[in-house]
């Protein structure tokens, strides 16, 4: 359903996501564990994303929770696919 066929629906938001959400943030992480923590600064990439957001049009408080909510994103497909790969379903979430 999602991301087969040829229209590949929510493939590249899907893969934004997680390079943004968790490829960055993890090589930060192992990289100031196990190399240097100067690697740290690899997590400059985020206000540099923010700033060239904010160069293409976007307001800032946009550009920073765009940003951020990459990290949000993420955390939900993980979860996605932990449930799908035990066999678990996710509840209904109701609003009242």
């Amino acid at each position: 359903m999602y991301g087969r066929g040829p229209e590949r629906y929510r493939v590249s938001e899907t893969r934004r996501a997680l390079f943004w959400g968790a490829l960055i943030p993890g090589l930060a992480l192992l990289g100031a564990v196990f190399i240097s923590p100067w690697a740290l600064l690899v997590l400059l990439a985020w206000p540099a994303q923010a700033v060239r957001m904010m160069l293409r049009g976007s307001h800032w408080e946009e550009a920073v929770f765009l940003t951020f909510g990459k990290l949000a994103e993420v955390q939900g497909i993980l979860g996605y696919w932990r449930g799908r790969l035990t066999g678990k379903r996710r509840a209904l979430i109701e609003y009242k």
